[in-house]
């Protein structure tokens, strides 16, 4: 497992907005469509969102799974082993939720997002840390990062950040 940690707030440098992202040239006009799924942390499910406000993600959006609880990620194939052993906001967590929403739902890409997005810390772990699980079957990556404390835009960033990785490794596997 690859460990990136980031210490910037986002890759739009403060900006909570996110951006149109070209998914299909991405993903190369004679490459297959890139299958991702998603387990979000947030209780709407903002990165599905942005993702399929693109018209088209149908052809490269299998779904995802809002796992708020420990309960949820568990059920969705996270080993309750983990979550008691590293918290479920840790790098060991937030890669295997990826691996299990890629294997669940036989996507290419599995992408996961947990973390503390406040108002108060969790685990013992402060509000704003992040982490972003990446498993495409062949290469896992988890970034960290430590985000400002308003929850609302831990959630905004996190899941921005989480769609720009998802980008990069994309690209990187081209």
């Amino acid at each position: 497992m690859l460990i990136h940690r980031s210490d910037r707030y986002s890759p739009m440098h403060g900006r909570t907005r996110c951006p149109r992202v070209n998914w299909r040239s991405i993903r190369g006009k004679s490459a297959p469509a890139a299958m991702v799924s998603g387990i979000p942390p947030e209780k709407r499910g903002l990165i599905s969102n942005m993702i399929t406000d693109t018209p088209g993600s149908s052809a490269y959006f299998k779904g995802g799974v809002v796992a708020y609880l420990n309960e949820v990620k568990i059920a969705s194939g996270v080993s309750q082993e983990l979550v008691k052993k590293y918290g479920a906001v840790s790098r060991e967590v937030a890669a295997a939720m990826a691996t299990a929403v890629r294997q669940k739902l036989g996507a290419d890409v599995g992408l996961s997002t947990t973390g503390v997005a406040g108002p108060d810390e969790m685990e013992g772990k402060p509000v704003g840390l992040v982490y972003i699980g990446l498993d495409n079957g062949k290469k896992q990556l988890v970034v960290e990062s430590n985000l400002p404390w308003r929850r609302v835009d831990v959630k905004r960033r996190a899941s921005v950040q989480a769609l720009f990785e998802l980008r990069r490794l994309l690209l990187d596997s081209r």
